[in-house]
């Protein structure tokens, strides 16, 4: 289903929740879509309202951007984020939306960063 047939109420956290009536009390389950220009722009599985699951963004050519897993509009889990030329930039796990290790790539496929949540703070390696 495409977002203009659907309602949204803002959420705290980084995505809207998906309503089918005005009034916002019936919550969507199914799976969204989202175009800019007639472009997708994002796609993502939908439970009573709120992203579970697999998204993915799209750049504004359509090309796959990212894909990551979500948790009742968190991201929760893997992200993996790409080049133009559909090679890895990054592959990431996160809790809560925090982003807790992240392996950074050149097109090359060479290992180029490894950032990680430490106990009191950020590290880089």
């Amino acid at each position: 289903m495409n977002t203009i047939n659907l309602y949204e109420k803002e959420d705290y956290d980084i995505y809207s929740i998906y309503y089918t009536d005005q009034e916002c009390t019936q919550p969507y389950t199914g799976h969204v879509e989202e175009y800019w220009n007639d472009i997708l722009s994002w796609e993502a599985d939908i439970v009573d309202g709120y992203g579970e699951g697999i998204r993915k963004e799209y750049d504004e050519n359509g090309k796959l951007k990212i894909i990551m897993e979500e948790e009742k509009n968190k991201v929760n889990g893997l992200e993996f984020e790409y080049y133009n030329s559909g090679k890895i930039l990054s592959a990431s796990l996160w809790i809560d939306n925090i982003v807790i290790e992240s392996y950074i790539y050149d097109e090359t496929g060479s290992l180029v960063e490894i950032y990680h949540t430490a106990a009191y703070g950020c590290n880089q390696t």
